[in-house]
């Protein structure tokens, strides 16, 4: 199944989310490293499993 959804819409999907996240622990007075961090812990906590794994490790590398 996932073969059959586009590079780009793994990547809308997981920035996105992510973004979402870290907003709302921007929003709430984290600091962003702490927001980062957290946001990401969210996002695998969440949406890990519908993630493509190759594309989830190049996001983390970028955003590490």
């Amino acid at each position: 199944r996932s073969q059959k959804i586009s590079p780009f819409s793994k990547i809308i999907f997981i920035t996105s989310h992510f973004a979402r996240f870290y907003l709302i622990s921007l929003k709430a007075g984290h600091c962003p490293d702490l927001a980062k961090d957290r946001a990401y812990k969210k996002f695998l906590d969440l949406h890990s499993e519908n993630c493509d794994r190759d594309f989830l490790e190049s996001f983390k590398r970028v955003f590490a």
